[in-house]
């Protein structure tokens, strides 16, 4: 009976202990699952993680894939490879001759060093406000050099300072881990004051520019008129030198055959002389008185 009871007694301790066993195992199980996925890291193809330990960088995974991290002593940031649009805030710079300008621009970015970028810089907030810093500077810089007015004619015919802007700025973002790749300018403003006075100028300006278009037109169309006028009298002279030479040659043909018809006929060389002087002295009006016996009242009645 003793016997029997005793073991009923160890029976009953160990399902207890067989228990708490089996528990504490699932209980492990579970911890041991859940620090796993916990502690898995899934990086995708457009991503890059930085394992940190105790606040250093203990390394920078770039490629995509399943990676582990040890549980509770390091930690992970996650950063973008894809390229990031940032619109900076407007800024008021000032031009050369002291006149004020808005610029309204963007910033196409992206991480190229992730050591440096988390050693020098952290995170994307402190990223988009260095960018901002520095176009900023890049803007005062550009615009210091010119004057107000090669600005507005700049933002009007499309005038691009994109270029010299994203190398300034670049420059200035050395060792950072951060590769600017384009600045746009998207536009120039004006303060409300101003823009009366620019209106103005621009007016003034493209009147300028029309009086110079006309006069240039107008001095071209002299000069024409002038190698006109000066051809014309070329041709004109060239007409009447060649006209004397004809009529030189007819004068000197009409001599060879007058001298031709005096050998001939010496008396009708003379009529025809005379008949010449008469042309050449009267005219339709003239009334002429000849002696009767006269040749060439002889030639008129047929004698």
């Amino acid at each position: 009976m003793n016997a029997s009871n005793n073991s009923g007694q160890k029976n009953k301790k160990l399902f207890p202990d067989l228990l708490m066993k089996k528990l504490l195992m699932i209980f492990l199980l579970v911890l041991f699952i859940v620090v796993v996925i916990t502690n898995t890291l899934v990086v995708q193809e457009d991503e890059l993680v930085v394992i940190k330990q105790f606040g250093n960088i203990e390394k920078i995974i770039d490629k995509p894939g399943l990676y582990f991290k040890l549980p509770l002593i390091q930690n992970t940031d996650s950063l973008t490879k894809k390229l990031s649009n940032y619109e900076v805030r407007p800024i008021t710079v000032f031009s050369k001759d002291k006149k004020n300008v808005i610029a309204i621009s963007y910033a196409i970015w992206r991480i190229t060093e992730p050591y440096n970028f988390i050693h020098n810089i952290a995170n994307i907030e402190n990223a988009e406000a260095l960018i901002e810093n520095s176009v900023h500077s890049a803007l005062r810089e550009k615009f210091s050099k010119l004057y107000y007015i090669e600005i507005i004619r700049g933002a009007a015919s499309g005038k691009d300072y994109n270029d010299d802007i994203t190398a300034e700025v670049n420059k200035q973002l050395q060792n950072t881990g951060i590769d600017i790749l384009d600045i746009r300018l998207m536009r120039t403003e004006l303060p409300a004051d101003d823009m009366e006075t620019v209106y103005e100028t621009i007016k003034s300006e493209r009147e300028k520019i029309a009086k110079q278009y006309i006069t240039a037109a107008e001095n071209e169309a002299s000069q024409i008129e002038a190698e006109a006028d000066i051809q014309a009298e070329l041709t004109i002279s060239e007409a009447n030198s060649a006209a004397e030479e004809i009529k030189g040659k007819a004068d000197a043909e009409a001599a060879k055959i007058y001298a031709k018809s005096y050998n001939k006929d010496p008396e009708f060389y003379k009529f025809i002389r005379t008949l010449e002087s008469y042309k050449n002295t009267f005219n339709e009006k003239t009334t002429i008185i000849i002696p009767i016996d006269s040749p060439y009242a002889k030639y008129l009645m047929g004698k």
